[in-house]
């Protein structure tokens, strides 16, 4: 069996192209599917721009620092400030700041952190933040894959009630667990896309 986008051979057990990483998925007949229990997605990025703001490359420690001392400078207020009447000001900065605190944070910790859909950002071993859009193509049935955060219910209690998904969009039951460590890093030597 050929890939149609490159044109080497694969053994028609693979799923992802050895050569380019395309999906073989569209070239199987709905009963040469194979098992959802056995295929896994392959997420790639399928856009890097580097976060820039006023010409510089925005560092991780830029988003943490500020947006962590904002925070408790807000809660700090909105305990000052209560009974007062003035705290309701206090609170939506907290939010406001809150928002960008969780991101920052995730970027810290794991240099991965979603903000809305497919859109990401990243960051690489320097600090350096970029915003990805992160895509790749079903196993099972060839559709486009995307994230989507999912709310489990009573029988589906984890550590985390409302988790991260890979998701196809032409088959909603095609869904597997998202681990943002199985993407590979960004490499600190490696010209980002624009």
């Amino acid at each position: 069996m050929l890939c149609m986008k490159c044109g080497s051979g694969c053994e028609r057990e693979d799923r992802y192209c050895g050569q380019c990483g395309a999906s073989l998925a569209r070239q199987f007949g709905r009963s040469e599917e194979t098992d959802k229990a056995q295929s896994t997605p392959y997420l790639t990025r399928v856009d890097i721009k580097p976060f820039v703001i006023r010409g510089r490359q925005v560092k991780v420690d830029w988003l943490y620092w500020p947006s962590l001392a904002a925070c408790l400078l807000a809660v700090l207020g909105f305990i000052n400030a209560w009974g007062q009447g003035s705290g309701y000001f206090w609170f939506a900065l907290l939010f406001v700041f809150g928002l960008v605190f969780k991101p920052a944070n995730d970027l810290r910790r794991v240099r991965f952190g979603r903000v809305w859909r497919s859109t990401c950002l990243e960051a690489n071993e320097s600090g350096d933040v970029f915003i990805t859009q992160l895509g790749g193509d079903c196993p099972i049935c060839g559709g486009e894959l995307g994230l989507r955060t999912v709310r489990g219910g009573p029988r589906h209690y984890t550590d985390n009630p409302v988790y991260t998904v890979v998701r196809c969009a032409d088959q909603y039951d095609h869904y597997w667990r998202f681990d943002p460590l199985a993407i590979h890093p960004l490499r600190n030597d490696a010209p980002p896309r624009e």
